[in-house]
């Protein structure tokens, strides 16, 4: 039988750790283990988390989030492997159509499906009118959103630890680059929790820095591997 793990890394997130990983747990076709990587938290999450039964925890002094789901898979024995964060949830039938269609197309290495932003009643994201973001459901192609084969993890590597942003979107675009086939499936699979706190907010400044050290990267790559310098992302348009 196909065994499933699924990956947590939390820091400092004793409000919505609990439900992230109930929602794991609730699924339609259970995940076979959940490896909780504690990543040096300093608030009550390692007292939650040792109130919750069926999942293994594991801790590291904190090295950031890639740092702790490169713990996880490390740690991990399933033949496919997925993650969540700590603030967001999982719709109920998730792993069910992602293992699906990974069953219908055996050849699929990575499989992805819809997401919902959604803003936590009462958190300091409802009352910051600045936010601004993509509005209904929407393609999900995040790490957090895929299930993928372990092999994957041996053609593209792990994540980069040594950067706090831009990490998923480079470790993606190597992915594409390798030509492993990836699924999108028509179903909203995640809803991601704004709550005012996300990483992805808080590293706004930085993340604009490392996003262009990401490209020049890749463009530099492509070139000394004999590739067009044109990215995936190119409008058509020269200059």
């Amino acid at each position: 039988m196909t065994r499933i793990s699924c990956i947590i890394p939390v820091w400092n997130c004793e409000t919505y750790i609990s439900a992230a990983i109930e929602s794991v747990k609730n699924q339609t076709r259970p995940v076979d283990e959940i490896i909780v990587v504690d990543d040096g938290s300093t608030d009550g999450t390692a007292g939650v988390l040792a109130g919750i039964s069926g999942i293994t925890v594991v801790r590291q002094t904190n090295q950031g989030a890639s740092a702790a789901r490169n713990l996880g898979i490390t740690s991990s024995t399933g033949d496919l492997i997925c993650f969540n964060d700590a603030d967001d949830l999982w719709m109920p039938e998730k792993t069910e159509r992602q293992l699906a269609a990974m069953t219908a197309s055996p050849d699929l290495d990575m499989v992805f499906g819809m997401i919902e932003h959604r803003i936590v009643e009462g958190s300091a994201a409802a009352k910051n009118d600045q936010i601004s973001l993509p509005q209904g459901i929407v393609e999900g192609r995040l790490i957090q959103n895929m299930l993928a084969k372990r092999s994957v993890f041996e053609t593209v590597g792990l994540f980069e630890a040594s950067k706090s942003t831009t990490v998923e979107q480079e470790w993606l675009l190597k992915a594409r680059e390798a030509g492993l086939a990836e699924f999108l499936v028509p179903d909203l699979t995640s809803v991601r929790q704004v709550h005012g706190d996300n990483m992805t907010l808080r590293l706004a400044t930085e993340k604009r820095s490392e996003y262009n050290d990401m490209l020049m990267k890749i463009l530099r790559e492509r070139r000394q591997a004999g590739k067009t310098v044109k990215p995936t992302w190119d409008t058509g348009k020269d200059g």
